[in-house]
């Protein structure tokens, strides 16, 4: 059995990939989507929501199903129309009655600042409503990686919502100046310092509990031709999106172990070829989605969302990581290098306040020790606890610039604490963990 939500995107376009899901490793199938018409807020089309046969294997797998509604323009003219605003709720709960689901997923992207109060007022409107007429249905929504100007109010849309599906990708896009990972776990650049690691920290900041947290992957990848060979190089025109499966099948032969390279800032692998001049082609792997995943369970989210379901269809890799990460029969991981979210390249960020928790084989004990430690000293703390949380004995509180000793545990589990204040940041601290038998 899964240990976290794995909530995954089914896009019309799928065909029949889903035949090749496996359910097992699914709680949640999302139905991408219904689109709303902003005029009316009724759907210019549910892309077969009442008759998808896909739906239908969900059910009848157990999984939970949800109507994701798209609203991607036109804002200006749906928000302000009350009529529409209740057109499409009454819709969204018509069209989860019918197919007796588990939820609606509000995906409202290029929300423009004019916008905000009233996308605020009409996601409180939906949450009321679905509370008094599906009760045990869930609302939750796309969330995005960059909150930029504040547009989707966090702390307010908390109280309502039952969870935030982070949609943790498009870092780095198609009309991006500089090749870059789509899915970066820390920065690769101090001029684009936003990275899966930094997202987190925002969303908790704002008094999200990890357990509403649902951090998106994706599985594509974004490819561009650049002035150089290596990470970071500047691009030439737009880039292309590719499929995780296009790029496994290699049909190019572009995408060989001999042109593969890791990032070494944001821990991103990436292709680089010679094809009409240079390429860059940055696609997470198995090593870099599970460092991700390894962040999810030491940090207690809530699970992971996939962008999309069957764009890895044919392959069966990323679907063994979610088994080896997050079920019942997970695998510890008995040793790692741990970084603050700034990485190994920048300082962690203002306003953090998180507990990590390193929990290894049975029988052994966690031997944890510091290259560096750099915080402000007396406002940015790390905390250590001997013990899978912090209710267990502290081992120390550490702040400033001093390098603690060699810490072990008594049991086979250490969880670290770390609170930062609103002003100034340091390097933060890097540690490798080990375990030894008992």
């Amino acid at each position: 059995p899964l240990q976290r939500r794995v909530f995954g995107y089914h896009p019309y376009w799928g065909g029949s990939n889903f035949l090749n899901y496996q359910w097992g490793l699914l709680s949640d199938f999302c139905h991408f989507s219904y689109e709303v018409d902003p005029a009316t807020g009724l759907p210019l089309t549910t892309h077969d929501w009442e008759t998808s046969a896909a739906i239908d294997s969900a059910f009848a797998h157990g999984v939970k199903v949800h109507l994701c509604v798209t609203l991607f323009s036109g804002h200006s003219t749906f928000f302000p129309n009350p009529v529409a605003r209740q057109n499409l709720i009454d819709q969204v709960v018509q069209l989860i009655s019918l197919r007796g689901a588990h939820g609606v997923n509000m995906d409202v992207e290029a929300l423009p600042s004019s916008q905000k109060e009233a996308f605020l007022d009409f996601m409180i409107d939906l949450c009321t409503q679905m509370d008094q007429q599906l009760p045990d249905a869930e609302v939750s929504i796309a969330a995005p990686a960059v909150n930029w100007n504040e547009k989707f109010n966090v702390p307010v849309l908390n109280e309502y919502i039952d969870f935030f599906m982070v949609m943790a990708y498009d870092y780095y896009w198609g009309g991006s100046a500089i090749a870059g990972p789509v899915s970066p776990q820390y920065a690769m650049s101090g001029n684009f310092n936003y990275s899966f690691s930094r997202t987190l920290s925002y969303y908790q900041s704002q008094g999200v509990l990890p357990a509403k947290l649902i951090m998106g992957v994706p599985y594509y990848a974004y490819q561009w031709k650049t002035e150089g060979q290596y990470a970071p190089s500047a691009t030439i025109g737009t880039g292309a999106a590719y499929t995780y499966r296009y790029i496994r099948d290699n049909n190019s032969g572009n995408y060989s172990p001999e042109n593969k390279h890791m990032e070494g800032n944001s821990f991103a692998p990436y292709f680089s070829f010679e094809s009409d001049g240079w390429n860059q082609c940055f696609l997470d792997d198995i090593y870099s989605m599970g460092e991700k995943y390894d962040i999810v369970n030491r940090r207690k989210l809530g699970g992971i969302g996939i962008w999309a379901l069957g764009y890895d269809n044919g392959y069966t890799d990323l679907w063994n990581l979610i088994a080896e990460k997050f079920t019942a029969d997970a695998v510890p991981v008995d040793a790692d290098t741990l970084y603050d979210s700034g990485g190994p390249a920048f300082d962690y960020y203002d306003d953090e306040n998180y507990t990590y928790s390193l929990t290894s084989s049975i029988g052994t004990r966690v031997y944890l020790s510091f290259s560096y430690l750099d915080t402000e000293e007396n406002y940015d703390t790390l905390w250590i606890y001997d013990g899978p949380d912090v209710l267990s004995p502290l081992v120390g509180i550490f702040t400033g610039n001093g390098v603690p000793g060699l810490i072990q545990s008594s049991s086979n589990a250490l969880t670290l604490r770390f609170y930062s204040d609103g002003a100034t940041t340091d390097a933060g601290w890097r540690a490798v963990y080990d375990t030894l038998p008992v």
